[in-house]
């Protein structure tokens, strides 16, 4: 019985903590919108395609607006996935890829000559010139490029959704890194986790564990009270 005793004791604080500190997921997210933006061919619109390149501007947005209030607990991760064929390929050896804030709104339908309040792509105009995070290499048809973005990024688009017009990629090598768009084979993510803010109320799950825990404790002190035992 006192065995029975140890092991009741030691379960509810863990039922407890279990409703004081409920666990959450992360958060894996697709695009709303993507394209690139090419200085080579000003006119042309690749908001449609399966295939976006590092070697021009690429442009893309998730949609934040489910996550208002909710705090972001760590960095996140923008990834796409490397789209290789006998065709066409990322093919130098040494790309690098930097990734950066937009500043201007976009759409699908942006081209070069579109992008930003003048025709081109003008750092502090069109984007923030401080680099978010960089990729360097190659890879196989669907190897992850995974860009570390810092949770404030994230937390400031949650805050002020008008001021999320995603992010600006391109590279600085010439021939650049073919990936997949959203509407190709592997869509692009944006990967976090956040805390729900606190609820005034236990949800139902909390109050199942609560009710168990306290009857845990009642059956102690029945059996303590039983037995004549005193703390």
């Amino acid at each position: 019985m006192k065995y029975a005793r140890t092991v009741r004791m030691r379960l509810i604080p863990a039922l407890l903590l279990a409703v004081a500190c409920p666990a959450w997921a992360a958060n894996v997210l697709v695009p709303v919108a993507d394209t690139d933006v090419r200085s080579s061919d000003p006119t042309f619109n690749n908001g449609a395609g399966t295939l976006l390149n590092f070697g021009f501007q690429t442009l893309v947005r998730f949609d934040l607006t489910a996550f208002a209030g909710q705090t972001v607990t760590g960095p996140g991760t923008l990834r796409f996935f490397m789209a290789c064929s006998s065709s066409f390929c990322g093919t130098p050896a040494s790309e690098s890829v930097n990734v950066f804030r937009v500043l201007v709104p976009w759409n699908e339908s942006t081209t070069w000559n579109t992008f930003g309040p003048n025709p081109g792509s003008t750092a502090g105009e069109d984007y923030d010139p401080t680099v978010l995070a960089s990729f360097s290499g190659t890879g196989t048809n669907f190897t992850p490029v995974n860009f570390p973005i810092p949770a404030a990024v994230i937390q400031g688009w949650i805050n002020n959704p008008g001021t999320n017009n995603g992010f600006d990629l391109f590279g600085l090598v010439s021939g650049g890194l073919a990936v997949y768009s959203r509407e190709g084979a592997g869509p692009e993510q944006l990967i976090f986790d956040a805390a729900p803010p606190p609820t005034g109320a236990p949800e139902p799950a909390s109050l199942q564990l609560i009710g168990i825990a306290a009857g845990f404790l009642c059956l102690r002190g029945w059996n303590m009270r039983r037995r004549g035992l005193r703390d």
